[in-house]
């Protein structure tokens, strides 16, 4: 059975087709103008075409509206008008609540790969430091390697020169310095 209820911050259709439920504002967007105000002193409308049209205050019927009631007929004609402008928006607002959250979600993806990039570039400079002191090192070390056996050469010379002043033979000289100083073994 088809139904208008008016309220003093809503309005509710009820028909075979659907309900309408909305505020005065989303109302007023939907239909295109209001319904006329409740009379002073009523907080309800309830007109059911062919029925009723009561007017109420604290649910208590307290008068009665015009029989038919025009306006309340032709809102409860434009119903299926209504409760799709209805969806249309529940949809809209749906769309935006999920673009918002992809949005959101696709801030949170970014500013992720942002800090991944950020500690990337900063394992790849400690890498790049390391690798450097590592380099120096060996640099180092070879430069300490090399001078070392340019002196041992040196105090080597010095002693085979020794023993053959001293009267040692070639061999017996190379015999002496391979016992203080082996050679390595051929790799």
């Amino acid at each position: 059975m088809p139904l208008v209820q008016q309220f003093a911050d809503r309005i509710s259709l009820h028909s075979d087709r659907g309900h309408y439920v909305a505020t005065q504002e989303d109302f007023r967007r939907h239909y295109g103008r209001d319904l006329p105000p409740l009379p002073e002193g009523i907080d309800q409308r309830g007109y059911e075409p062919g029925v009723r049209h009561a007017l109420a205050a604290n649910n208590s019927v307290l008068d009665g509206g015009p029989m038919p009631w025009p306006e309340g007929d032709a809102v409860l004609a434009q119903i299926d008008e209504l409760i799709k402008k209805q969806l249309d928006d529940a949809e809209a607002e749906l769309a935006a609540k999920k673009q918002k959250v992809e949005d959101e979600i696709e801030a949170q993806r970014k500013a992720f790969a942002d800090k991944a990039a950020e500690q990337q570039a900063e394992m790849t400079k400690q890498i790049e430091r390391v690798q450097a002191e590592q380099t120096e090192f060996d640099r180092q070390n070879k430069e300490r390697v090399a001078a070392f056996v340019a002196k041992r050469n040196v105090a080597l010379d010095k002693l085979a020169a020794v023993l053959q002043r001293a009267g040692a033979s070639g061999a017996e000289t190379q015999e002496i310095i391979d016992g203080i100083w082996p050679k390595p073994p051929a790799a």
